[in-house]
């Protein structure tokens, strides 16, 4: 996306992508949530359903296969399911792609 070095960041309950922006400032390219002890500003967390995540965003989504991804203000928010469950959620930048 850059000139520079990508890092990514560990934690026990998400991971975070940055990548070089102009100025010498890294920039979030994602965040993956990876368990149920964090969750989105809604309360959204990879316990929860299909239904709790249409009760909290909306109809307002692009689904592609098994992803159900919300955009707002350069960020989409990804939300893959199997069956009814949510096995993972995602912030991605829809600056770098």
């Amino acid at each position: 996306a850059g000139d520079g070095k990508d890092y990514i960041y560990n934690y026990v309950s998400y991971e975070v992508e940055t990548y070089p922006a102009d100025g010498g400032v890294d920039k979030i390219a994602y965040i993956v949530l990876k368990d149920d002890t964090v969750a989105t500003p809604e309360g959204i967390d990879l316990s929860m359903t299909k239904a709790d995540v249409l009760a909290a965003y909306g109809e307002g989504y692009e689904e592609v296969g098994d992803k159900y991804s919300y955009e707002k203000d350069g960020t989409k928010l990804n939300f893959v399911f199997e069956g009814d469950n949510i096995i993972s959620i995602e912030y991605a930048s829809t600056v770098i792609g």
